[in-house]
């Protein structure tokens, strides 16, 4: 019996979503929202053939889709910083090798673009997001990242080891935690060397340039490291700010990609306990205590909380007072559909693809899911009636699902996914 995914409607969006391709230009945003849309598409897809397997316009498209991504000029950066699809496209690869309807589609050359590609997010995630790894930046010296920041940081980087051991293993996560472990143990000066020369060979010129970016100076004037010495060996570095123009002097400290010699772990979780870093990565979530239907901080710091979010015809969730609020409606000054909107589509395919790849069912935690369900119903409601959201120092009302023709369509479709396949 065919699984129902999402409403055949969403579905069929997805199917005419553009094909995924990174901007030629850097700019801070260009993997954060310009390519999360066509990403979730190509998800949408993947995830609905792996249940359903009916092959057709849905694998033939998740297929374009892989093959676009990986083409000369129009692959990703692979940088650090909050790039949201980076996770959902490391699902997608890992779900189309465990998928025969699309996997059949994919050639031996593509094959071996994707094995590359979840090769380098595994060196990426693991300078990014290993215990062993403090940074606030990455591959490329940018800044505007640190592991410990707010979820929709967590969520876009972490997720990606687990993908990486799903895929290594061929489905088997014990065996792919080794492979993987194996595979950053064993970067050294030929295998990065070996890395840029495949770069060069495909193409990946924005990760080519990513990855060999040059050392700059500190302002005192010493000099500052590389993205090829901080990959290889760790240590102190430095970074270039939010704007990409000012040089920070503490970019972090670490042992690198090979973790120092140790195997990946996060928050003291191995890659065979994936079970713990997704529950991890949900808790944190969620963990914006008690459903309220505004927000109050101290804006100008004189000792008076002044109420900065609230939903905007002044009605209650439905969900008030119980627990499990999205964090990002309760952090510090940020009350904000927005980056709520972005957790909404980021641990719904956490969920999903945990679930359908056999790596953690979630929903047999009863508490953690009952704290999911409140959160994003909560997020639902407040979204749906309209939101004064205040976040970066600024207010904005939100205007995500006041209807479909104010938001893109594979929001929409995460909504879908959340009420159909979910919950």
């Amino acid at each position: 019996m065919k699984k129902e995914l999402m409403s055949p409607e969403h579905l069929e969006k997805m199917l005419e979503e553009p094909l995924l391709v990174y901007p030629a230009e850097h700019h801070i945003n260009d993997n954060r929202l310009s390519t999360l849309d066509r990403t979730l598409a190509l998800y949408s897809l993947v995830l609905y053939e792996h249940e359903c397997g009916e092959g057709g316009a849905f694998a033939a498209r998740a297929a374009e889709h892989l093959a676009s991504a990986t083409t000369a000029g129009q692959a990703p950066s692979f940088d650090a910083t909050c790039h949201w699809n980076y996770a959902v496209l490391s699902a997608s690869i890992a779900l189309a090798r465990q998928t025969p309807t699309v996997w059949s589609l994919i050639s031996s050359e593509l094959a071996e673009k994707l094995d590359f590609a979840m090769e380098l997010f595994a060196y990426l995630e693991s300078f990014a997001t290993s215990d062993e790894n403090i940074y606030r930046t990455g591959p490329g010296l940018k800044g505007n990242y640190h592991k410990g920041w707010n979820p929709n940081f967590r969520l876009a980087n972490a997720p990606v080891m687990l993908y990486a051991a799903h895929y290594f293993g061929l489905g088997d996560m014990t065996l792919g935690a080794k492979r993987v472990n194996d595979m950053l143990h064993g970067f050294d000066e030929g295998k990065y060397d070996e890395v840029i020369a495949r770069l060069d060979a495909y193409g990946w010129h924005r990760a080519k340039a990513t990855w060999t970016t040059p050392a700059r100076v500190h302002e005192d004037g010493t000099s500052g490291t590389d993205a090829r010495h901080v990959l290889l060996y760790g240590g102190e570095t430095y970074s270039l700010d939010y704007t990409h123009t000012r040089v920070m002097k503490d970019g972090g400290n670490g042992a690198g990609v090979t973790c120092g010699g140790k195997d990946y772990a996060y928050h003291e979780h191995t890659l065979t306990e994936a079970d713990k870093i997704i529950e991890d990565l949900l808790t944190y979530n969620y963990s914006g205590g008690e459903v309220r239907s505004d927000h109050h901080h101290d804006v100008d710091h004189d000792g008076v909380e002044e109420r900065i979010a609230w939903i905007v015809d002044e009605s209650h969730s439905p969900y008030e007072g119980q627990l499990g609020m999205m964090l990002e409606f309760a952090s510090g000054n940020r009350s904000s559909t927005t980056y709520c909107a972005h957790d909404f589509v980021l641990t719904t395919v956490l969920i999903s693809a945990a679930i359908a790849l056999g790596i953690h069912d979630v929903r047999k935690n009863e508490e953690l899911w009952s704290m999911i369900t409140v959160g994003n119903e909560d997020f639902l409601y407040k979204n749906e009636r309209g939101y004064q959201c205040y976040a970066t120092g600024s207010y904005g009302i939100s205007a995500k699902s006041h209807s479909e023709e104010n938001e893109d369509p594979p929001y929409f479709a995460m909504k879908s996914l959340w009420r159909t396949f979910l919950k």
